[in-house]
């Protein structure tokens, strides 16, 4: 169920991090209603989820062409 006029954008002032001991990935995100700023958040993933997101978006983008 989405909500109107809601999404999240990558930040642009931060970096992805990357656990090298646990694998786990922080992608900083911006929350948006419409075109305002909300506030940030990290979405944070295990290596796992992170390499599955990966081919699932690779594979999206790549659909896309």
């Amino acid at each position: 169920m989405a909500i109107q006029g809601w999404h999240a954008s990558p930040r642009r002032d931060a970096e992805v991090l990357c656990d090298g001991r646990t694998g786990e990935v922080r992608i900083p995100l911006r929350l948006m209603h419409v075109d305002t700023p909300q506030g940030d958040v990290d979405f944070v993933l295990s290596g796992s989820e992170a390499a599955v997101l990966l081919e699932r978006l690779t594979l999206s983008v790549g659909g896309a062409r």
